[in-house]
């Protein structure tokens, strides 16, 4: 048999194979293929969906704002949002009922919304990078900025500390790591430069701290040589008044029932003495005058007075002063009956009233 004649008996053979299986046994087939396609396109939008679902939650964290944010981190949370309120609105497809005639539309419709869903999750996550590396330029800045500003306060810190603090250990390692800001400042790496800031923050804070504790010990000491300089002219002016005995000025009574208590605001100073070289008896005859006399003691030293008066002659609510009791000199501290010339000396400083009593003995009051 010649081979041209054998291909088309095989060609035959093979139409004929073809016209035996029934038509709507391969119909159905190809209705199977599509609805499997079908499904796997619907299955995938779900699956999709999902993940878009997902990220949506995950970026809307980066849409709140910041107090510390710039303009671009602003601008670029907003543009998250934009893209974040167009993402939720696309839905996963659902399977709906098909024929031979729909099946193919379908499909199309849900490989559409695939391509959809695929699209704005990676537009989200572009704008969520926008945001992340907005943030990061923006903590850079900011860190710059509080570096610079705590570099600034140190340096005045450090200037002005010089020769004013008891320890230099501080101030060393300020100096230190002010040469050190230059260097950080111009790298990006933002935890270094915080770390620097607050190392700035710390040593600026130790060393105005270590000023103001010399500045506390030379008041401290000032205050003392100041005292003991007083405490010395007192005590000199003390052995002057009071020296052999001379120096108690007695505002005389007689044996007679004091003056009643009268409000001691109602008696001004009627009389000023100056003791003649420091001895207080020199002023008895401006006491014997009436009235209160003013007599400074102990060479006048913080406003040292003796305000004295009989206690018939206008001095006599002297004698019934208590402690506590307010005056026009100020509130009573001590009362002292049966005085000598050493109640003054020993209390020191300050201003005293003196009357006596019916007997004629010395009464001292203390005020302030």
């Amino acid at each position: 048999m010649h081979a041209l004649t054998l291909k088309k008996t095989m060609a035959v053979s093979a139409l004929i194979a073809l016209m035996a299986v029934p038509a709507h046994a391969a119909y159905a087939d190809c209705v199977q293929s599509l609805q499997d396609s079908y499904q796997t396109a619907v299955a995938k939008t779900v699956t999709l969906k999902a993940d878009l679902n997902d990220d949506i939650k995950s970026a809307t964290t980066l849409t709140v704002g910041d107090r510390n944010d710039d303009d671009q981190t602003a601008m670029a949370r907003k543009a998250l949002a934009s893209q974040i309120a167009k993402a939720s609105k696309i839905k996963a497809v659902s399977t709906q009922d098909t024929n031979v005639f729909t099946i193919s539309q379908l499909t199309d419709e849900a490989n559409t919304r695939q391509d959809q869903l695929a699209a704005s999750a990676e537009l989200i996550a572009g704008n969520v990078k926008q945001v992340r590396d907005a943030e990061t330029l923006r903590d850079l800045a900011n860190a710059r900025k509080a570096l610079s500003s705590a570099s600034d306060k140190a340096r005045k810190t450090y200037d002005s500390s010089n020769g004013k603090v008891d320890d230099e250990t501080s101030r060393t390692a300020l100096k230190k790591t002010l040469d050190t800001v230059s260097k950080i400042s111009t790298g990006t790496d933002t935890a270094a430069i915080a770390k620097t800031t607050k190392s700035l923050t710390d040593l600026t804070s130790k060393v105005t701290s270590d000023m103001d504790a010399r500045a506390k010990r030379e008041q401290a000491e000032a205050e003392q040589a100041a005292q003991q300089a007083v405490t010395a002219q007192y005590q000199q002016s003390a052995s002057t008044d009071y020296s052999g005995g001379a120096g108690y000025a007695y505002a005389a009574g007689s044996a007679q029932t004091p003056q009643s208590a009268q409000t001691p605001q109602s008696y001004g100073i009627s009389h000023y003495c100056t003791p003649d070289g420091g001895n207080l008896r020199s002023c008895q005859g401006s006491i014997d005058q009436g009235g209160l006399t003013e007599i400074p003691i102990f060479g006048g030293i913080g406003g040292s007075k003796l305000i004295a008066g009989h206690n018939t002659e206008g001095g006599g609510w002297i004698g019934n002063l208590q402690v506590g009791q307010q005056t026009q000199w100020g509130t009573v501290q001590s009362v002292t009956h049966n005085a000598t010339a050493d109640t003054i000396n020993s209390q020191g400083v300050g201003t005293y009233l003196q009357t006596c009593d019916a007997n004629g003995n010395p009464i001292v009051v203390k005020v302030g």
